[in-house]
C-alpha cells in the first residue's frame, strides 16, 4: 500500500504564519467596526427617532408641512402699581433754642410745659424757672401711668396728651430719651432743648437755686 505524500514542513509553517497574521488583521478590523458602531449609537437613535416622528405625522395627514407653533392667548399685564414709600424714621421732636426758652418764660401759662428729666437732687440744686421734674432714669414709665397713678407718685396732675411738652436735662441725652418715651405714651407735641442745662447756665439763664 502506497504511503500518502507528506506536506512540506516549511510550506506548512509559512501557511500557518500567514493565517495567524490574517486572523489578527481581521480581529483588529472587526474591533474598529464595532467601536464605530458604539460611538454612533446615540446619533443613530436620534435619527431613527426623528424619522419615526416624520412618518407618524405623514400618516396623520400632516404631509411635509412644517409644524406651526400654536398661539397661546396672553392677557395683557396690568401696569405696575405706583410704588409707595413708607418712612421708617421715628418722628422728630421740635427743637428749642435758648431764645425759645426765654420766650416760654415770658408767658408760662399759655406756653409749652418745661420738664426737667434729671434726677430729683439735680433738680433741687438748680433748674430752669417754671420747670417741673419727671426723672427719666429712675422713673422711665412715668408718662405711661394713668392720671391717678401719676398724681399719686409725683403729687401733681399728669400733663395732658395734647399739651406741648419741652424736655431738657444736663446735656441733651436724657431729654432725647424722654422725648421718645413721650411719643410712645401718646404725646403728639413733643419738644427738646438740646443745649439743656449746660447751655442755659453758660448763657446766663435764670436759676431757681443759689
Amino acid at each position: 500500500m502506497a504511503s500518502k505524500p507528506s506536506f512540506p514542513t516549511a510550506l506548512l509553517r509559512a501557511y500557518t504564519s500567514l493565517f495567524s497574521r490574517r486572523t489578527a488583521q481581521l480581529q483588529s478590523h472587526a474591533s474598529r467596526i464595532l467601536g464605530a458602531q458604539v460611538q454612533s449609537q446615540t446619533q443613530d437613535a436620534w435619527r431613527n427617532h426623528f424619522d419615526g416622528v416624520t412618518k407618524w405625522t405623514q400618516q396623520l395627514g400632516f404631509g411635509a408641512r412644517k409644524l406651526q407653533p400654536i398661539p397661546i392667548p396672553v392677557q395683557p399685564r396690568a401696569p405696575f402699581a405706583q410704588r409707595r414709600y413708607i418712612s421708617t424714621e421715628a418722628p422728630k421732636s421740635k427743637i428749642y433754642s435758648y431764645e425759645d426758652i426765654i420766650s416760654i418764660l415770658k408767658t408760662p401759662t399759655s406756653s409749652p410745659l418745661l420738664i426737667d428729666v434729671r434726677e430729683p437732687h439735680e433738680y433741687a440744686a438748680n433748674t430752669i424757672p417754671t420747670a417741673i421734674n419727671i426723672p427719666v432714669s429712675s422713673q422711665p414709665d412715668a408718662l405711661m401711668l394713668s392720671e391717678e397713678d401719676f398724681e399719686d407718685r409725683f403729687g401733681m396732675p399728669k400733663p395732658e396728651l395734647d399739651k406741648e411738652v419741652v424736655f431738657f436735662c444736663k446735656a441733651g441725652v436724657r431729654s432725647r430719651a424722654m422725648a421718645g418715651l413721650a411719643r410712645q405714651a401718646g404725646y403728639t407735641n413733643v419738644g427738646e432743648y438740646p443745649g439743656s442745662w449746660l447751655d442755659w447756665e453758660r448763657r446766663g439763664g435764670g436759676k431757681t437755686g443759689v
